[in-house]
């Protein structure tokens, strides 16, 4: 394959993923796991045998590569923990009385019965009424 050929395959799969605003963010929200390993098979896979990849250089692309899986599952463990941690702090307020703004402005006031999760979002039960965690102005 021409260089030219190298190009379009790494442009191609730049283009596939979003714009990012630095090179670790690109890697995180956009490239991802799979984009990096393309880039990087693409990069060995059509190196000039003459002049091959240094072993320094090989080494910080894995290095790297290594970093983005780390702060990978450093964030799915943050993520969970905060759900953990959302689910625990409504559990805490079954059977206390919360106050909310309603829709008209006016304070609303209910014991919280339930607590339920609808895609990955905490509710509280109210009544007939599910109640985002963000809505609670006080705890009665």
């Amino acid at each position: 394959m021409a260089i030219a050929g190298v190009i379009g395959e790494i442009q191609s799969t730049l283009a596939a993923a979003p714009a990012a605003e630095s090179s670790s963010d690109a890697l995180l929200n956009g490239m991802g796991k799979d984009a990096f390993l393309k880039l990087l098979i693409a990069q060995i896979r059509y190196q000039n045998p003459l002049d091959p990849i240094k072993n320094d250089n090989f080494i910080s692309q894995l290095a790297q590569f290594s970093n983005l899986e780390a702060i990978q599952e450093i964030k799915g463990a943050i993520e969970a923990q905060v759900h953990v941690q959302k689910l625990s702090s409504a559990a805490s307020l079954l059977g206390r009385e919360i106050e909310i703004v309603g829709p008209d402005g006016e304070p609303l006031f209910g014991v919280v019965e339930a607590v339920e999760q609808l895609d990955g979002e905490v509710f509280l039960r109210v009544g007939q009424t599910l109640v985002n965690m963000d809505q609670v102005v006080s705890i009665g």
